[in-house]
C-alpha cells in the first residue's frame, strides 16, 4: 500500500487493509479500492457505472435513475419560494 508504506503477502490481505484504514476509498459498486480521495473521485467521473448529480453528488447506478432524480428535484425546487420561504404542493 503506498499511502500506509505497508506490504502485502497476497492481494486479499492488500484487500482486507482497504476495509480497515479509513484513509482510504472503497467503491462498492465496483469493488474497486484508491488510495486517495483524488483516484476515488476521477474513477467515479469516468466509470460508466457511476451517473453523478452535478449539484447535490448523489450517485446512480443508471443515466435513467439520474435523469428520474433531477426531474424529481425540479419540481421540488419549483414548490418552493426562495424569498419567504413558503413550501407548495404541487
Amino acid at each position: 500500500c503506498i499511502a500506509c508504506a505497508v506490504r502485502f503477502a497476497n492481494e486479499a490481505e492488500y484487500k482486507a487493509h482497504f476495509h480497515g484504514v479509513r484513509k482510504h476509498h472503497h467503491c462498492t459498486r465496483c469493488d474497486a479500492h484508491f488510495e486517495s480521495t483524488i483516484c476515488f473521485h476521477q474513477h467515479r467521473e469516468r466509470s460508466d457505472k457511476h451517473n453523478i448529480c452535478t449539484k447535490c453528488d448523489l450517485d446512480f447506478p443508471t443515466r435513467g435513475e439520474l435523469v428520474h432524480h433531477w426531474i424529481t428535484a425540479e419540481k421540488s425546487l419549483n414548490a418552493y419560494c426562495r424569498q419567504c420561504n413558503a413550501h407548495f404542493d404541487s
